[in-house]
C-alpha cells in the first residue's frame, strides 16, 4: 500500500514538473517576441484539435484548397502540418529521424521507455514536447499554415493570428471513417478510436494540465455527423 501511495505522488511530482516547464517555456516565447515581429504576425494560421475519425484531414484539405482558390487573407501558399509535423520538429531540431515514432500523442510511459533503449543519456520526454513546442510556435508566427494536434490551440493561445477549431462527430460515423480509411473491422475501429483519444486527452493533461475536450480552447467547435467536411 505504502508503495502505491509512493509511486502516485512521484507520478504527480513529475508531471507538476513538466507542467510548470510546459508554462514558462510558453510564456518565454511570447516574452520575446519583439515589438517589431508582433507587428507582423498578420499572416493567419489555423490549429485544428479533432475526436479520433471526426475527419480532420478532410477538413483541413478542403480548407486549404478553399482559402487557396479563393485567395483569403493573401495569394500566398498555405501548408498543413499534421504526420509532417513530426518531420518538421525532427528537421528543425536535428534530431534523428528513429524519433519520429515517439513523438506521437502518446502517454509519458511509452515515450520514457523507448528513449530508454535509445540514448545512453536518457533524455526526459519533455525535451521532445518542448522541440515539438518551439516548431509549432515557429509555424505558428510564420502564418499561413493550418497546425493538426500536439496542444496547437494551448501553445498558440496568446498569439493574435490564430484561430482555434475543434472537430467532434458521433461515434458510429466515426467507426465508419476509421474502417473505410484503415480496413478495419467495426470492433477494430472502436477500439482504436478509444485508443487514440484516450493517448491524445493524457497528452494534453500530462503537458498543459488542460482538457481536450473542453469547449473555452476553441473559437469554434464543428461537428462532421451534422455537416459534411466539406461544409465544415
Amino acid at each position: 500500500m505504502n508503495e502505491v501511495i509512493k509511486q502516485t505522488s512521484s507520478d504527480e511530482l513529475l508531471s507538476s514538473g513538466k507542467l510548470h516547464k510546459a508554462h514558462l517555456y510558453i510564456k518565454s516565447r511570447h516574452k520575446n517576441l519583439t515589438k517589431e515581429k508582433k507587428k507582423k504576425l498578420f499572416l493567419p494560421c489555423i490549429t485544428i484539435s479533432r475526436e479520433t475519425g471526426a475527419g480532420s484531414k478532410d477538413v483541413s484539405n478542403y480548407l486549404l484548397k478553399y482559402i487557396e482558390e479563393n485567395k483569403i487573407f493573401s495569394s500566398q501558399k498555405w501548408a498543413v502540418f499534421d504526420q509532417n509535423l513530426i518531420e518538421k520538429v525532427l528537421e528543425h531540431h536535428n534530431l534523428p529521424k528513429r524519433l519520429a515514432e515517439l513523438m506521437s500523442e502518446k502517454k509519458h510511459s511509452d515515450i520514457k521507455s523507448y528513449i530508454t533503449e535509445l540514448f545512453s543519456n536518457q533524455p526526459a520526454s519533455w525535451t521532445l514536447v518542448q522541440k515539438t513546442m518551439a516548431t509549432i510556435l515557429q509555424l505558428a508566427e510564420a502564418g499561413n499554415s493550418i497546425i493538426i494536434g500536439r496542444g496547437g490551440s494551448i501553445i498558440t493561445a496568446n498569439l493574435k493570428n490564430t484561430l482555434h477549431i475543434r472537430l467532434v462527430a458521433n461515434l458510429q460515423d466515426r467507426v465508419k471513417r476509421i474502417q473505410s480509411v484503415l480496413n478495419f473491422t467495426r470492433e477494430e475501429a472502436k477500439i482504436y478510436i478509444i485508443k487514440k483519444d484516450s493517448d491524445r486527452k493524457k497528452y494534453i493533461k500530462t503537458y498543459f494540465n488542460k482538457d481536450i475536450t473542453d469547449p473555452q480552447l476553441y473559437h469554434l467547435i464543428l461537428n462532421t455527423s451534422i455537416c459534411t467536411c466539406k461544409q465544415a
